[in-house]
């Protein structure tokens, strides 16, 4: 539902992530995103909005579900008297560990990419 793919856009904006990278933290395929932009019966099912909010607790499952009452639970700018417990250095632990996968990922692919030249070099030569 467009009104749904909305929601999530602003989620991904004060998030400062993308469609991409949420749903590898999610564990889930982007295609459930793109799925709401462009399927008029595809929306923010009870499961998704539980996991958004799971992820980011400052996002109102309820405000992902129905568009109703405020997007953001709290700001968090009342939690900085304790900045280790913050929303903002969950984010951060999330987007270390997407790029620790995405290197690993990286050097997968060099290694095959080596050896895919490797075979080609022994088979020419």
């Amino acid at each position: 539902m467009k009104e749904d793919w909305e929601r999530l856009k602003k989620v991904l904006w004060e998030k400062d992530v993308n469609a991409n990278a949420l749903a590898k933290l999610l564990q889930r395929s982007v295609q459930t995103f793109y799925d709401m932009k462009s399927r008029p019966n595809v929306g923010i099912s009870k499961n998704l909005a539980e996991e958004i909010h799971t992820l980011y607790p400052d996002i109102s499952e309820s405000w992902l579900l129905t568009g109703k009452g405020e997007m953001k639970l709290y700001e968090i700018e009342t939690m900085k008297n304790n900045p280790c417990e913050t929303v903002e250095c969950e984010r951060c632990k999330d987007k270390d560990a997407l790029i620790t996968s995405m290197r690993e990922q990286i050097e997968l692919l060099r290694e095959k990419i080596y050896n895919l030249q490797e075979k080609k070099h022994n088979k020419d030569g």
